[in-house]
């Protein structure tokens, strides 16, 4: 079965292009940097969802750009303090966030990933598990990859048949 993002033309390309742009021989010479933070910001990206479950707010600081805006599933949108405010206060405990078919490009520093994934909360006190699609930009400030807008949107549940 076709994930959502297959069914729409979007495919996880990322470690295709990595492959491929590792044996091109055509490698420019600024391509290895590109890479690196390209895995940077994978790896960035799954140590800020290991933190959202373990309610690491030390971590979620350093990680969400003092601007951040963080939109939802449900389309309310958080400032940085008000979003983790809720995972401090347990208005929002992520019980687990599994991320699939992620894809990263890089655009003069800034970092656009798309991605899925399969989420499990408590939300004002209701358990709740869905799938999502979302959009991430990450950008460098002061040295320092930081999220500075986060779109999730839910994907509908099947019909059933």
């Amino acid at each position: 079965m076709a994930t959502f993002m297959e069914q729409r033309g979007i495919r996880s390309g990322f470690i295709g292009c990595l492959l491929a742009l590792c044996t091109s021989a055509a490698l420019a010479a600024d391509l290895p940097g590109d890479i690196g933070t390209m895995i940077s910001v994978t790896s960035l990206e799954h140590q800020r969802f290991v933190a959202m479950v373990k309610g690491d707010i030390k971590f979620l600081d350093k990680v969400l750009a003092r601007d951040l805006t963080y939109c939802h599933s449900n389309a309310l949108c958080d400032t940085k303090q008000y979003f983790l405010d809720g995972i401090d206060g347990g208005r929002l405990k992520y019980i687990s966030i599994e991320p699939s078919n992620v894809s990263s490009r890089q655009y003069n520093g800034t970092i656009v990933s798309n991605g899925e994934a399969k989420v499990t909360a408590v939300i004002e006190g209701k358990e709740q598990s869905f799938r999502i699609v979302y959009t991430d930009v990450y950008a460098n400030i002061d040295g320092h990859l930081q999220l500075v807008a986060w779109q999730s949107t839910r994907v509908p549940e099947a019909p059933p048949k």
